[in-house]
């Protein structure tokens, strides 16, 4: 599990550097045993997936709208203890408040969410090793401030992603080059105002 504002590192990171990734290891009958506290490559690790080889993939949100256009994500390989080896270092998309993460089924191409700024999908290729690369900033058309929530179909052919203030999902066809393509914007819940009048002013 990510921390986003955890502090007690050890050994401690440098100052203004927040945030942990919890892991456990697993017993044969699902039981969790033995913690392990990770201090985070960038700061404010939250949303996460993993891979079919077990490699973590985690957004890093860098204090949200308080760092506008910091957001970024990075990687790490998961090791039979349960530490983590950095298997990139944090890579920065641009966006504001970078909070989730999905990744390909083939492990090819990976996808994050800002939800400041104006909102954007920002697209990561994957190296065979875990490692991110910034594939497109800014990705996905029609993606606004609010932007949350995002998934992947089960063949990874198609994109979901949510917008928290006007309740819009963007519908995205994932083209073989790792690009996205609108396909469909449906109305899924009311419009939020108030959130979205909140969300202006701290953007």
């Amino acid at each position: 599990m990510t921390e986003r504002t955890a502090n007690d590192e050890g050994p401690p990171g440098p100052d203004g550097d927040e945030g942990v990734i919890v892991t456990f290891k697993r017993s044969a009958s699902g039981l969790l045993n033995g913690r392990t506290i990770t201090d985070a490559m960038g700061q404010g690790p939250f949303g996460f997936t993993c891979d079919k080889h077990g490699d973590l993939y985690t957004a890093e949100q860098f204090d949200g709208p308080l760092g506008p256009g910091e957001g970024a994500a990075a990687s790490y390989r998961v090791n039979e203890d349960a530490s983590l080896d950095p298997a990139s270092p944090t890579v920065k998309n641009g966006g504001t408040d970078t909070c989730w993460f999905v990744i390909t089924d083939d492990g090819a191409y990976g996808y994050a969410t800002s939800f400041f700024g104006n909102g954007r999908i920002s697209s990561y290729e994957v190296g065979p090793g875990g490692e991110l690369a910034l594939l497109e900033a800014d990705a996905g058309a029609n993606v606004k401030l609010g932007a949350s929530d995002i998934t992947l179909s089960r063949d990874s052919r198609h994109l979901y992603q949510l917008n928290s203030f006007d309740g819009m999902i963007n519908a995205f066809r994932v083209q073989a080059d790792g690009g996205l393509r609108l396909i469909q914007t449906v109305q899924a819940t009311r419009p939020n105002e108030m959130a979205a009048r909140i969300g202006r002013a701290g953007s």
